[in-house]
């Protein structure tokens, strides 16, 4: 991770999410995704001031405007979600090509745990540099299964090149939503949170 800016991020990030250990990691990476997604289009619930923000109605939003699956389900103790909200709005998300939110997940899961389960996970830039020998993205239709894909870096990677090489915005979101629609885009991991970033990731992409 050579941006210094993000090695501090994510530093900071794991240290406030180890100093109050009751936060859950799931909402952490929603309220992330919250934020990201709210440059991009309006959440309504999000931009009033904190204290104001209905937890109820800002899930309602998101499951229309962002993602169903994700936040259809997700439930958080009040105070855990004014708390995280008034870290993320401080702390906003970093634009970075670099994978930030799985560095986070390194940096707060325990070493011991984390040797127990063979949790390593693949540079960027060695995933660009494999999937660059293997041209990956030649044909339009590629299958691409994962099945240790951790916080999802060679699917992001097969996704970049997808997205950078049609000009055509229309033409890239219905490419995209065919491939993971049909199941040609599949990553598998015996980790929730891991699973968790990577379609987080794949929604900021």
């Amino acid at each position: 991770m050579n941006d210094g800016r993000v090695q501090m991020y994510v530093n900071n990030t794991a240290s406030m999410l180890k100093a109050n250990n009751g936060i859950p990691l799931t909402s952490f990476y929603l309220i992330y995704l919250i934020s990201y997604c709210s440059k991009y289009i309006s959440i309504l619930e999000w931009n009033k001031e904190i204290e104001d923000i209905d937890f109820n109605d800002l899930k309602l939003e998101l499951i229309n405007k962002v993602n169903r699956e994700l936040f259809s389900n997700w439930e958080i103790q009040t105070g855990y979600f004014y708390q995280l909200v008034y870290w993320i709005k401080k702390n906003p998300p970093i634009e970075t090509e670099e994978d930030i939110l799985g560095s986070i997940y390194l940096k707060y899961a325990e070493t011991a745990q984390r040797k127990k389960m063979g949790e390593h996970y693949t540079r960027m830039d060695l995933v660009d540099y494999i999937l660059n020998e293997m041209d990956i993205c030649k044909a339009e239709y590629h299958r691409m299964i994962d099945p240790a894909c951790g916080s999802g870096n060679f699917i992001i990677g097969f996704l970049r090149r997808i997205l950078y090489r049609n000009s055509s915005k229309t033409k890239t979101i219905m490419l995209v939503d065919n491939l993971l629609k049909e199941n040609k885009i599949v990553g598998i991991d015996i980790q929730y949170i891991p699973c968790l970033i990577a379609k987080v990731r794949i929604i900021m992409e």
